[in-house]
């Protein structure tokens, strides 16, 4: 959703974004929709006033991206030895060789 939005942001004057948010504007549909308002006047402001309703998304003015400095993370000492789970492996191998069976044994 955010490269769609990236590309409208880009391509259109735009005031205000609701979104990008999983609303559901029809049953079991995959995909995007976009819809596009006019404001007339007093929109705005019925558009960023407060509402009780958890699914109704703010409406925010779009602004570039502030970078944020984040200071690097000193690297760790020796973790030591992986943790292993002999039974998950005999499962994940269990489930791989299903696969490659059922794949007529396709090479890697």
């Amino acid at each position: 959703m955010s490269l769609m939005t990236n590309a409208i942001l880009k391509r259109m004057k735009t005031k205000l974004l609701i979104g990008p948010a999983s609303l559901m504007t029809s049953l079991d549909m995959n995909g995007i929709q976009v819809s596009v308002l006019e404001l007339g006047p007093g929109m705005a402001e019925r558009l960023l006033a407060p509402t009780e309703s958890r699914h109704w998304p703010p409406a925010v003015a779009p602004s570039e991206p502030k970078l944020v400095p984040v200071p690097l993370k000193d690297a760790e000492a020796d973790a030591g030895a992986p943790a292993v789970d002999s039974e998950v492996e005999a499962t994940i191998r269990r489930v791989c060789e299903a696969l490659v069976a059922a794949a007529g044994g396709a090479k890697e």
